[in-house]
């Protein structure tokens, strides 16, 4: 690659409008940066929470986040080679959750997602080419569900547990005849299915033990695992 400098400013602000005291929260920021390849890039976000009484609130979020290309994808000659001009990978995020405390010793959350994704870097053969050039020719959205819940079933015992699912789903519409995608289809390179489950003990003489478990689901490369850790 050849050689080059690169500068990077950023800055970010926040701030939270109680809308109604301890009820109704807006909380918004933005972070606004610049950069050598695609210049000024805003990066704003608002979430609003509402505490509907002691036991029970919800909150929404919307956001938008970017991921500029960097020297290998703009510069690489060789076997990839960079294109010069890629704009930033854009994500615009959508998010709502609920919580609830039933008991002053059990807590669980749930969360859903929708994410939109524009001008994603990949890699591509040209027809009849035996080199790879970084292109953006797909979209993708993903969207799931993440519930968990954190149970203080005595004072020296606590358990956690969560679980993940992820449909992905990509806009292949823009991609012109005869290029193929470098890695396979993006669907596959991220599990569907993911849970943990962890118990925690606090013994005496200052003794505290963690066991936990949690699964992974297939990708295109590698089969489904589970792992179990124990810490003393």
């Amino acid at each position: 690659l050849p050689g080059r400098d690169d500068q990077t400013l950023s800055a970010f602000a926040q701030t939270d409008l109680h809308l109604i005291d301890n009820v109704l929260t807006l909380t918004m920021g933005s972070k606004l940066d610049h950069n050598d390849y695609t210049g000024i890039e805003v990066q704003p976000s608002a979430r609003l929470l509402w505490k509907i009484d002691s036991k029970n609130s919800v909150w929404a979020s919307v956001s938008r986040a970017v991921r500029e290309p960097d020297i290998v994808e703009t510069d690489a000659v060789g076997v990839f080679n960079g294109t010069p001009n890629l704009k930033s990978e854009v994500l615009k995020a959508y998010e709502f959750g609920y919580r609830v405390k039933p008991t002053s010793w059990l807590s669980a959350d749930v969360s859903c997602f929708y994410n939109d994704y524009d001008n994603l870097i990949e890699v591509f053969y040209p027809p009849g080419s035996f080199t790879a050039d970084f292109l953006q020719f797909q979209k993708a959205q993903t969207y799931g569900v993440e519930p968990s819940f954190t149970a203080q079933i005595q004072p020296w015992w606590k358990l956690t547990g969560s679980y993940s699912f992820l449909s992905f789903h990509t806009d292949n519409s823009g991609i012109p005849a005869g290029y193929m995608l470098s890695g396979g289809p993006l669907e596959t390179r991220d599990p569907v299915n993911q849970f943990s489950l962890r118990s925690s003990f606090d013994l005496p003489n200052h003794v505290s033990i963690d066991v936990g478990g949690r699964f992974v689901d297939k990708i295109a490369e590698a089969n489904g695992y589970f792992v179990a850790d124990v810490r003393v």
